[in-house]
């Protein structure tokens, strides 16, 4: 419902900020409501309930596997996903014509946690300007938000390093800032 009623006023206002060179992200439930509207217009992709049917709350490696700068400068991070309904789904044809488009941009590290197709974590459109994705970068910003913390600190010590005061993801909001 918000999806249609941001669909109907903001639209034009979307596309324009892309148009312009601007950036787009959803995440999680603003994944569900960005897929709707007309900046993956045409795509024939949707987020499904999970495949187990229960909600998951846990942390999950990741994969970077398409240019968005959103995601310059990563490689693989950990980060936390919370959602019961979060499973990439596409219509005939539409996963291959994303690909081709080049809109497959994060990927879980071994098998999808909720089933997602071809293990998909987060796509883009728009050149990598609009980046949907399921897991919560804004919950793992500091190092201490990673549940190994501690353990990573006291091996940090051991080699006579300190552990960043930031996690990887901060790089992602980071580029948003420096986005050209």
């Amino acid at each position: 419902a918000l999806a249609a009623r941001l669909t109907a006023r903001v639209d034009e206002a979307l596309l324009e900020l892309v148009d312009r060179g601007g950036l787009a992200l959803g995440i999680c439930n603003g994944a569900q409501i960005l897929l709707k509207t007309c900046l993956f217009e045409g795509v024939g992709v949707t987020l499904a309930p999970n495949a187990s049917g229960a909600y998951l709350c846990q942390w999950e490696r990741l994969q970077v596997s398409g240019d968005t700068p959103w995601l310059a400068g990563l490689d693989a991070y950990d980060c936390p996903i919370a959602h019961g309904e979060g499973r990439f789904a596409f219509a005939p044809g539409a996963l291959e014509r994303l690909q081709d488009a080049g809109g497959d941009a994060l990927r879980y590290d071994g098998l999808a946690p909720n089933g997602s197709t071809d293990r998909l974590a987060g796509i883009t459109a728009h050149g990598g300007r609009v980046l949907a994705m399921m897991p919560h970068p804004e919950r793992a910003l500091l190092s201490h938000h990673h549940p190994d913390f501690h353990r990573r600190t006291a091996l940090a010590r051991r080699r006579g390093e300190a552990l960043p005061a930031v996690g990887p993801t901060w790089r992602m909001f980071r580029n948003a800032v420096e986005a050209p």
